[in-house]
């Protein structure tokens, strides 16, 4: 019995954890230039918050360490060493080594949930920080406009426009959390049993309004390709058969429409030239490749583009942080060592999900790599919103419905985990 309270307390713990995690990274409670990096009360926060996880996942260590040589976990810490050593070479080494700090307490969190609960007993209080994060932005959009909207440039004046920032710093980042909580919603609806409760239907309202809101097309298209894509590993007529057609009336709207008006139709500013360059991305991307060619092997050091992307504002055409795009900022991080043990990381991810039959991480490791196309993911600073889908995604068990069709070795390979799991974790999918 005191055996049973204690595993009970110890999971109400590393929920909490998980929670207050996502809540606190994914908040923005002040404004100021990316530039400045001094340490303020918010910054001492999140730094507290990383180092009270990061002990207790230390505490806890024989629960989850022992289990780093499983293939995918061990290319993970590959993963991570790369950037430690990356930031002795930064700009602003100091920065660079917090920074890093910051993405490995997440990614021990993660670890350590990964091995003691359910892919359930995960996305539950991932979808309570969230939503919290993404009503808080809602009161205050129409309470405290100036703060709560993305400033927009009107007559050479810096005022809110109509965009959806809330409390998480920028409309996108409110696109992304959104987006990725109504995925996760999506998904854990299929661990209840009979009717849906009527709290489900008002989580998926608030972040569905919140996410258009933030006018994230990003966000919206990486849900509803994601939700596609894992659909698709169902095999049955009827989904195959919807693919073909969609595939057929999008082949026919191509060469049938003006695609130079629809991009101006759809996009913000009224100009196609908004889509057709990725609201600017395509001058970031030239850029970024031109200096990753100057250092491929090891990168300019994690954390780095914050002050060397800056420098090339002539060139691109206005300040920018980070590539835009999770693959060149890795490699621009890291060099090509990193790229190489982030495309790794992806490959075994999407591998074990198709051998597995498993929809649920097939669309959230899609909705990762579609976002991080425009995105940079988890590797340009300090643990961000993005830093904790990543870390998320990668920790989040495969279905075990299959589990007889693969020895030892191959599970502990594969991710799956190594005593049973809780039945009501297999039903998503």
């Amino acid at each position: 019995m005191i055996a049973i309270k204690r595993e009970t307390l110890f999971i109400k713990v590393t929920q909490f954890l998980l929670f207050w995690n996502t809540f606190v990274v994914e908040t923005t409670l002040r404004t100021r230039e990316f530039s400045n990096k001094s340490i303020d009360w918010q910054v001492m926060v999140k730094m507290g918050t990383w180092g009270l996880t990061f002990l207790l996942c230390l505490f806890f260590y024989k629960l989850w360490l022992r289990k780093m040589l499983r293939l995918d976990k061990f290319v993970e810490i590959l993963l991570l060493t790369v950037i430690v050593i990356s930031c002795f070479h930064a700009p602003n080494i100091a920065y660079s080594l917090a920074s890093a700090f910051s993405l490995i307490a997440i990614f021990c969190m993660l670890f350590l949930a990964s091995f003691t609960l359910t892919n359930k007993q995960i996305l539950w209080p991932i979808i309570l920080g969230c939503t919290a994060v993404t009503f808080i932005s809602l009161i205050t959009y129409f309470a405290m406009p100036d703060f709560a909207r993305m400033k927009e440039w009107i007559g050479g004046v810096h005022v809110p426009g109509k965009r959806l920032s809330g409390i998480a710093g920028s409309a996108n980042t409110v696109g992304y959390i959104s987006a990725f909580c109504l995925l996760a919603l999506y998904y854990y609806r299929g661990y209840f049993v009979g009717k849906i409760p009527l709290w489900f239907w008002g989580f998926v309202a608030v972040n569905g309004a919140a996410l258009l809101m933030s006018n994230s097309r990003t966000s919206l298209a990486a849900l509803i390709l994601s939700i596609m894509i894992a659909s698709l590993m169902r095999f049955n007529p009827t989904v195959l058969a919807a693919f073909c057609v969609a595939v057929c009336i999008g082949i026919l709207l191509v060469f049938s429409i003006d695609l130079e008006a629809l991009f101006a139709l759809i996009s913000r500013s009224g100009d196609a030239a908004e889509i057709t360059t990725g609201t600017g991305r395509t001058a970031i991307w030239k850029t970024v490749i031109q200096l990753i060619g100057e250092k491929p092997l090891m990168g300019w050091g994690y954390a780095s583009s914050v002050y060397i992307l800056p420098q090339q504002s002539i060139l691109i055409g206005y300040t920018v942080p980070h590539a835009h795009n999770a693959f060149l900022q890795i490699a621009f991080s890291t060099g090509m060592i990193g790229l190489s043990l982030f495309l790794l990381v992806f490959a075994i991810k999407i591998y074990f999900s198709f051998k597995m039959k498993d929809p649920m991480n097939m669309a959230f490791i899609s909705f990762l790599l579609i976002d991080g196309m425009a995105e940079p993911i988890a590797f340009y600073g300090p643990a961000t919103t993005t830093t904790l889908a990543l870390a998320i995604v990668l920790s989040l068990r495969y279905r075990t419905g299959h589990e007889a069709d693969y020895s030892p070795h191959q599970q502990r390979l594969s991710g799956l985990p190594e005593s049973a799991q809780d039945p009501r974790d297999l039903k998503p999918g």
